[in-house]
């Protein structure tokens, strides 16, 4: 039986017959997801190609800045497309999923209603990104009653 895939990234197949329960298989796959896993899974893809043409866009903004300065970590930087990433994504969620809370590492957040949580990092290696090296990614993140999802 094929799962849905918890790492959108490692491009494991995410189709599964059924509904209702978070079965794991042994490859991080959701073997029987509800209908709501469902869009979350296909709004998680859908997001993380669109974070990915935001920090594409030269008008967003790469230029880094220590978080927390002067005495912050000289390797913690934030980026203007940090923040637009981030809102976007919020935005994004609020729209689709109204009752589902936010998490994101610059803005912070709160839990959801019903127990469903997005965790963002908007731009996961911000110190590559800003400095044009390989190995910058938007990682997204969602779960429910504390059990990961996507």
């Amino acid at each position: 039986m094929t799962g849905w895939n918890l790492a959108i990234a490692q491009g494991r197949s995410y189709s599964g017959p059924g509904v209702g329960s978070k079965v794991h298989g042994e490859d991080g796959s959701l073997t029987n997801p509800t209908a709501t896993e469902r869009l979350v899974f296909e709004a998680a893809g859908t997001w993380a190609a669109d974070a990915l043409r935001l920090a594409a866009d030269p008008s967003t903004g790469a230029e880094a800045t220590r978080k927390g300065e002067p005495f912050g970590d000289p390797f913690d930087v934030v980026t203007p497309a940090d923040g637009i990433i981030e809102r976007y994504l919020r935005d994004e969620v609020r729209k689709r999923f109204p009752d589902h809370g936010f998490l994101g590492e610059e803005e912070g957040g709160a839990n959801g209603a019903h127990g469903w949580l997005w965790i963002v990092d908007p731009i996961d290696g911000t110190l590559n990104y800003s400095t044009g090296l390989a190995g910058a990614a938007a990682s997204i993140a969602c779960m429910e009653d504390g059990e990961l999802v996507v």
